[in-house]
């Protein structure tokens, strides 16, 4: 949730005269969105075909292997990705990307996932490991608040991260409100990961992108429209 929110309320001080709506889904049904005009904007990984859309690169984080508080999981002991294979996982339905990564990279491996439990909210997934049911994976921002309040455990996957992606149509232009709002997210997630705040995350080869100057154009009331994936929701 630390994107939703950090974005949310840097618009809503920017531009208190502009209304936005927020849709929290799957990375697969926020590509659609985009694609069918339903949302202007979304967050997504690039692990979903992007035919129809322009992304641009955010950055990107490691996996987080999610534990129970007892799990005693550190975020500064990375654990290897075939230790997967060894535990009774939470994991998103098929075919989320993050299922799919997941599957994918045990594999190459000739390895398979303990499946225990499907579920595609991230507060019932967390809610569950919490409950000692099982593990899951997902990206740091969606769970860093949890594991830094001690309610979970977590560390880094080995060699498995996420990148984040702002994706926009192709077929129409965005409104003011949608530019604004576009503009506002690349200087959240620059400000983010500068103080700290996103303490996992990096820019990559494309980071630059994220300290690019707000366009400056007169705000509208229209409504901006944007989306997030949700890790199963992914939200970060």
């Amino acid at each position: 949730m630390l994107l939703a929110v950090s974005i949310i309320g840097a618009f809503c001080k920017a531009y208190p005269q502009v209304a936005i709506r927020i849709s929290e889904e799957t990375s697969g049904d926020l590509r659609d969105l985009v694609v069918r005009g339903e949302v202007d904007l979304g967050i997504i990984n690039p692990d979903e075909p992007i035919q129809g859309l322009a992304a641009d690169r955010l950055a990107s984080e490691p996996m987080l292997l999610i534990g129970p508080r007892n799990a005693k999981l550190s975020l500064d002991v990375p654990t290897p990705i075939e230790r997967l294979a060894e535990l009774p996982l939470i994991l998103t339905t098929r075919p989320n990307s993050l299922r799919r990564v997941v599957e994918q990279e045990l594999n190459h491996l000739g390895l398979r996932p303990r499946l225990r439990v499907e579920a595609n909210t991230l507060p019932l997934m967390t809610d569950l490991v919490a409950q000692g049911l099982g593990y899951t994976v997902l990206p740091s921002c969606g769970v860093f608040a949890l594991v830094k309040a001690g309610r979970l455990s977590a560390s880094p996957i080995a060699g498995l991260r996420i990148t984040w992606m702002i994706a926009r149509p192709t077929n129409r232009g965005l409104s003011v409100a949608a530019r604004l709002l576009h503009d506002i997210i690349f200087q959240v997630v620059h400000e983010l990961v500068e103080t700290g705040a996103w303490p996992l995350a990096e820019f990559g080869p494309d980071g630059s992108q994220a300290t690019q100057k707000r366009t400056k154009v007169a705000a509208s009331n229209k409504r901006s429209r944007a989306g997030v994936q949700n890790a199963g929701r992914t939200l970060p």
